[in-house]
């Protein structure tokens, strides 16, 4: 009796256009749900998706790339960048130069709204290194937008010593206030209409990549 009741109502339902629409949308949550469970691990929600550290590489309010269908100006598309190994390795007497050279070329009318990078699982055996994020325009101009020197060994650890293995080491472009001097300093020098450093500071990207 109930399967020719609900055989009726889905009947009822297939005959009008907003009934189908509601059934063929059911179907489809049915079928999204039962992928999710046969291809996703179990533990996506706790790893992934409830992950800060995921998130910071995939901003929620990054927008999707067919909002620019919208606008006048191409805004700039979000791009996660991931380097395991060095691009270069330079030998010096008393120490070692490891390169991670990241490409990026702008093809939108306006600069990024914002740049973070992040650096994880670095050991050492020695002293411990210094870590610099650099940009380097087309013109060969040089931009340092942080300098991190990394702790030294604690009491009773052994080498090689490890940071940020668990937690990644994250940073926005600006948050070191010398960034904003090297910049002021290469556009008197360059010979620009040198803007003071609060709208530097308000106008980061734009100095950056302009």
């Amino acid at each position: 009796m109930a399967d020719l009741r609900l055989r009726r109502l889905l009947g009822e339902l297939w005959t009008s256009a907003p009934g189908r629409t509601g059934l063929l949308l059911i179907a489809t949550l049915l079928l999204v749900s039962i992928a999710v469970v046969i291809f996703y691990p179990l533990d996506f929600g706790s790893s992934k998706w409830g992950n800060p550290s995921v998130w910071a590489d995939n901003p929620k309010t990054a927008p999707p790339v067919w909002a620019n269908l919208f606008y006048r100006e191409r805004r700039a598309r979000h791009t996660v960048y991931r380097l395991n190994e060095p691009t270069e390795i330079r030998v010096a007497r008393r120490a070692v130069e490891q390169i991670f050279r990241m490409e990026y070329e702008l093809t939108s009318d306006l600069p990024p709204t914002f740049v973070s990078f992040s650096v994880s699982r670095v050991s050492y055996e020695r002293r411990p290194p210094v870590v610099t994020w650099v940009v380097t325009g087309p013109d060969g101009r040089e931009i340092a937008l942080e300098r991190v020197v990394l702790s030294g060994p604690r009491p009773g650890e052994e080498s090689p010593y490890e940071r940020y293995g668990e937690n990644p080491r994250r940073s926005v472009a600006g948050a070191d206030p010398r960034v904003i001097d090297d910049l002021h300093r290469f556009f008197s020098a360059e010979g620009y209409d040198t803007p003071d450093a609060r709208t530097i500071e308000e106008r980061l990207m734009r100095a950056l990549f302009g």
